[in-house]
């Protein structure tokens, strides 16, 4: 068993076949082939090989988190694929620390990645994010106006455009923005039947657009994989567009926009949430779920730049990492576990060492990274993952985070 970095001529067809066995591709695909080139030609892909074969491979790639104010340096974990040959030789798992060890040593502050489903990456020190919300609607119940001006058509050739607007849009607490435009190219690659519809300033500047996955149907359900705006009336000409297809189009779905409830701008939500065409996917309403897991990768890094109102809370942090157990002992990074003197507040901070006069929380970097996250508070995380602090430290940590917003990624991966 070993880790070595992708090597195009090498590992193409190997990755290709992974790709294959996993569902994310067609082996004897052309187009996939050509989608499988671009992908790993702007990421830093691992592989581990088996016996000599290629069996694994993960992706990271170049991106921003916006943690309120501060934008800080994230690495996305785009992608973590294994054989049928390799599951449970503990491959992926090692791979992945790996490439999270190499993005920590590179100065990234954070790391991120979409799951299949919670549980696999928490051994890796990963927390669970915050929920999304996804919401089915039939476009007729939307209580907006149609715009007043056609959309613009967009496709695969404009992805750098497509780029530079969603970079430029206004960000939120938890947002994530990938520094390459390729990863809009590859989804737009993907997603072959996909298009945009969006709008342009004076200046010809894209400024907002929504990326649609139309349905086999011709009355949906349609499915809004991109909703990309910067102010209150360009989110409004969205959803004005998508209540233009009401004549034909009977249901719609979309992740609730960050800090907007979409209930409260449709019409009789809870009569219209009946099923008009039966059970399965014509069946409207909003649910929850969280799809993405985070964990710190500098502890000082990250607290050096967090700004919390009100008064400073001072504590020791006894913080354990699992990564270790998954890294070689030659890897200069082998996680963020340690004790710290913490401080929050309007000016952050945390130091290796241990102050006998300070309260102490003990927890995982996993629920340490969910509480900066501002995901849930510490009496809760107390409840769901075992963190432990006397209560008076949890109050005052209550406290200390009550004005961080939920966090919304806005970009999934």
């Amino acid at each position: 068993m070993s880790i070595e970095p992708y090597n195009h001529d090498r590992d193409k067809t190997a990755a290709l076949r992974i790709w294959h066995e996993c569902g994310w591709a067609d082996a004897s695909s052309e187009r996939d082939a050509k989608l499988l080139d671009r992908w790993a030609a702007f990421q830093r892909s691992w592989v581990g090989r088996l016996n000599g074969d290629t069996e694994c491979m993960v992706q990271a790639a170049d991106a921003t988190l916006q943690h309120l104010d501060e934008p800080l340096p994230l690495a996305g974990i785009t992608a973590v694929t294994v054989s049928r040959v390799a599951r449970k030789q503990r491959l992926a798992s090692r791979v992945t620390a790996h490439a999270v060890a190499h993005e920590a040593q590179a100065g990234k502050l954070v790391a991120a990645l979409g799951i299949f489903d919670q549980g696999y990456y928490d051994r890796l020190g990963f927390g669970t994010g915050a929920y999304d919300h996804e919401v089915r609607f039939d476009p007729r119940a939307l209580r907006v106006p149609t715009p007043n001006r056609p959309p613009v058509r967009l496709g695969l050739d404009d992805f750098e455009e497509l780029h530079r607007c969603r970079a430029a849009r206004a960000k939120q607490h938890g947002y994530v923005t990938f520094d390459n435009p390729g990863m809009i190219e590859v989804y737009a690659m993907e997603k072959k039947s996909a298009y945009g519809l969006g709008f342009r300033d004076e200046s010809g500047t894209l400024t907002h657009y929504l990326y649609l996955k139309p349905a086999d149907s011709e009355v949906g359900p349609d499915r809004v994989q991109h909703l990309v705006w910067s102010t209150r009336d360009q989110l409004l000409e969205l959803l004005g567009v998508i209540k233009s297809f009401e004549d034909q189009v009977h249901m719609v779905t979309m992740t609730e926009p960050p800090g907007v409830q979409v209930q409260a701008l449709l019409d009789q939500p809870h009569r219209r949430s009946e099923p008009s065409h039966g059970e399965g996917k014509w069946k409207k309403g909003i649910t929850a779920g969280a799809w993405s897991q985070w964990r710190m990768l500098d502890v000082p890094g990250c607290l050096s730049r967090t700004r919390l109102p009100g008064d400073a809370v001072r504590f020791n942090l006894q913080l354990t990492d699992p990564i270790g157990q998954y890294l070689d002992g030659d890897n200069a990074w082998q996680g963020v576990g340690g004790d710290y003197v913490v401080s929050l507040g309007q000016t952050s901070n945390a130091e290796l060492g241990h102050d006998l006069k300070l309260p102490k929380l003990a927890t995982t970097v996993n629920t340490f990274t969910r509480l900066w996250l501002g995901v849930c508070d510490a009496t809760a995380l107390a409840i769901t993952d075992g963190l432990r602090a006397d209560e008076g430290l949890l109050r005052d940590l209550d406290r200390a985070f009550a004005a961080v917003p939920t966090p919304r990624w806005d970009w999934t991966f």
